[in-house]
């Protein structure tokens, strides 16, 4: 399997390549660089991001439209989307369509999520 990853870059504002550490999981990945599984798949076609290897090469990119984490609210301890849309006086669906990059299984402590005005 080749392991330098095939991507458009012109579809992105940033794209680097990033050598996968022995430690390095899947999640670690996603929350460090602000990615859904979906945008790390894309990015990456023909790789396994399920299974990730030490030394394998993945490029990780943000999309052009990805103005979604510039200026966001980052979710503290034991926050989930009820208690952020609570605290900023918002619906849940409010939160979810300002975010539609968000995917349920990222909702947690770290992640930069936007909050309508």
């Amino acid at each position: 399997m080749n392991q330098e990853p095939l991507f458009n870059r012109l579809k992105c504002n940033e794209c680097f390549d990033y050598t996968v550490k022995e430690k390095d999981t899947l999640f670690d990945l996603l929350r460090r660089y602000e990615l859904s599984i979906l945008e790390l798949k894309e990015a990456n076609p023909g790789c396994d991001v399920f299974s990730l290897k030490k030394g394998q090469v993945l490029t990780i990119c943000k999309s052009a439209d990805a103005d979604k984490h510039s200026e966001g609210y980052i979710l503290k301890r034991d926050e989930n989307l009820s208690s952020v849309a609570q605290k900023f006086n918002q619906s849940i669906v409010a939160l979810l369509k300002a975010n539609p990059h968000l995917r349920p299984l990222e909702i947690q402590e770290g992640i930069s999520i936007k909050v309508p005005e």
